[in-house]
């Protein structure tokens, strides 16, 4: 708040040269002159002045040998005299404002929301029907009024919303689920479950929620209704809606399970067979291997024998 009075009676921002500061700040308090902003720059100091006070620094100014330079002029009065030099300008401004404040209260946009048998050329005519079109009066729209003849002229609408923001109106509808013609020929699904257990998790789309988080519930209980109740505006029951109960229900139950896990253990059994053969080496390699594994299980103990005549060598 006072940085707005201080802008409507504007204030300056000055800077104050002397080598009697301090003595400056004291005397400016004695004469009721209350700068703020006040702060050091090099060999002075930047303060804020309102407009009025700048004319009693005369006198402080000439005790304290100082000098006072104004560095910049804030505020409306400051702003107005350059307007006037715009003439033009501020006229345009003060038609463009008064244009937008009359416009804006007449109605100049209207959308629908949520109608699918209902179409847009039959919310139109309804509308004209009730003097309602672009170009009208806000304030002469009874909005809740409007809801209920909505509701009365389209048997199929069981829920109506009006906001009018600006000049924009938004009606957003919600139509029955099931024609009324046919609603004796459609049965609903319920949504049932299948094993005991409790709920811990609910998450509802369509149909009426029969069990709450933490309770308990039986196998073939059912869990979400597909009757839907449809209440009237003064709070009496209007009739049911079938529909197909659609929802997610997280139950927590304890299952016991039994499984096994096979393991076998390969023993090596020697079957006292031997075999002789010839295998030339040279150095670390053999030229004349012997046998390699014929079974993938299969495991060959060598042993070799050089002659005492190569030994000898």
């Amino acid at each position: 708040m006072a940085k707005l009075f201080r802008f409507i009676f504007g204030y300056l921002l000055v800077f104050v040269r002397g080598t009697a500061l301090e003595r400056f700040l004291n005397l400016c308090g004695r004469r009721g002159i209350f700068p703020w902003k006040v702060r050091r720059n090099g060999d002075g100091m930047v303060l804020c002045l309102r407009l009025k006070d700048f004319y009693l620094l005369k006198p402080i100014v000439r005790k304290t040998k100082g000098k006072v330079v104004i560095q910049k002029r804030i505020g409306l009065p400051f702003f107005i005299p350059a307007l006037k030099k715009r003439v033009p300008f501020l006229a345009c401004a003060v038609v463009a404002i008064l244009f937008w404040c009359i416009t804006g209260s007449f109605l100049w946009n209207v959308t629908y929301e949520g109608n699918e048998r209902v179409t847009k050329d039959q919310m139109d005519q309804f509308l004209e029907g009730r003097d309602i079109r672009l170009g009208s009066k806000i304030s002469d729209i009874n909005v809740s009024e409007l809801e209920k003849e909505i509701r009365k002229s389209f048997p199929v609408i069981t829920w109506t919303s009006i906001t009018i923001k600006g000049s924009k109106m938004t009606i957003s509808v919600k139509e029955n689920e099931i024609n009324e013609d046919n609603k004796s020929k459609r049965h609903g699904m319920n949504l049932i479950s299948p094993c005991d257990g409790k709920v811990v998790k609910m998450v509802m789309r369509s149909g009426m929620a029969k069990v709450k988080v933490g309770d308990e519930v039986k196998r073939g209980q059912i869990l979400i209704d597909s009757q839907v109740p449809i209440w009237n505006e003064d709070g009496t029951l209007r009739g049911w809606m079938e529909s197909e109960a659609d929802g997610d229900v997280y139950l927590e139950r304890v299952r016991v399970i039994e499984d096994s896990i096979y393991f076998y253990h390969l023993e090596n059994l020697e079957t006292g067979q031997r075999k002789r053969s010839l295998t030339f080496r040279w150095n670390t390699k053999n030229f004349l291997p012997g046998r390699k594994p014929a079974y993938f299980y299969e495991m060959i103990k060598r042993e070799e024998i050089t002659p005492e005549l190569l030994t000898k060598l």
